[in-house]
């Protein structure tokens, strides 16, 4: 006979993670195509994340959580940036939206399935904040 029942751990006094700010290569206005990597600066208050995900859509439509570990950086970012709004002073650019969200594993959960208890972490997430930047063609 399987009992499953779950029993909730102490919850620590540790707080979700929060994210203050969040930009694309330090808040720069403009990239090249020939950037091979795109830096996400950030700020995070609360218990410090274990994962992350980025994504050119706020609800991280096929996007996968990543072990964190900053510097965050991005690569094979370029095929993201080609159906956005034109930028540039002559308009020769595409504007790359980026959304960023973290989670923490913050406590768990104690199952006790066939008398053996089993702790499942519980993941928090953060709030999402997004930030654009300018892609122009090389030169």
């Amino acid at each position: 006979m399987l009992l499953m029942a779950p029993v909730y751990a102490q919850r620590p006094t540790a707080q979700p993670p929060v994210l203050l700010n969040f930009s694309i290569n330090d808040s720069s206005a403009t990239v090249t195509r020939a950037a091979a990597m795109l830096t996400l600066t950030h700020a995070v208050a609360g218990t410090r994340p274990s994962e992350y995900r980025v994504g050119v859509r706020a609800d991280f439509a096929n996007a996968l959580w990543l072990p964190y570990a900053t510097p965050l950086r991005v690569s094979g970012w370029q095929s993201l940036a080609g159906a956005g709004a034109p930028c540039g002073t002559r308009g020769e650019g595409k504007r790359l939206q980026l959304y960023l969200q973290v989670r923490a594993e913050l406590g768990g959960t104690v199952h006790i399935v066939n008398g053996q208890r089993t702790v499942v972490p519980e993941k928090v997430e953060s709030n999402v904040l997004g930030s654009a930047i300018c892609v122009l063609p090389d030169r």
